[in-house]
């Protein structure tokens, strides 16, 4: 009987089918995203190899303005706003790591309302 009204319901509200996502924007240099966190502007980008890896690993580096719009302090680290990142050309590419491009800091928190250029680090097999 439960599963029976779970299932009406559901119908009334269309169905067990997946829903729309809202579009992924793209963004260009130079251009901001706002979402419920961050305010991020990308600034540029480069391909490496880190060292002692396996050769056909590469981390894709790109760093962006970020401010943090929220009224307490954010981590920037792979929980937080590295995962505001995807690459519609490389869907496989993981958070690796962030950090602050002025003083090295890894994993910084950004402050309410404070900019700072972070350095977001992807991982990338296979490029």
């Amino acid at each position: 009987m439960a599963t029976a009204l779970f299932l009406a319901v559901t119908a009334a509200f269309g169905g067990l089918s997946t829903a729309e996502g809202a579009p992924v924007p793209h963004l260009e240099r130079g251009q901001e995203h706002r979402n419920q966190q961050f305010a991020l502007t990308v600034d540029s980008a480069y391909l490496r190899t880190p060292g002692g890896v396996a050769p056909d690993r590469r981390e894709l580096v790109v760093y962006v303005d970020a401010v943090n719009l929220w009224t307490s302090p954010q981590l920037t680290a792979v929980e937080g706003l590295s995962r505001s990142v995807a690459l519609t050309r490389l869907p496989n590419a993981t958070p690796a790591g962030t950090s602050r491009v002025d003083d090295g800091t890894p994993s910084p928190v950004l402050q309410p309302g404070v900019q700072a250029r972070i350095a977001l680090t992807l991982s990338l097999i296979h490029i």
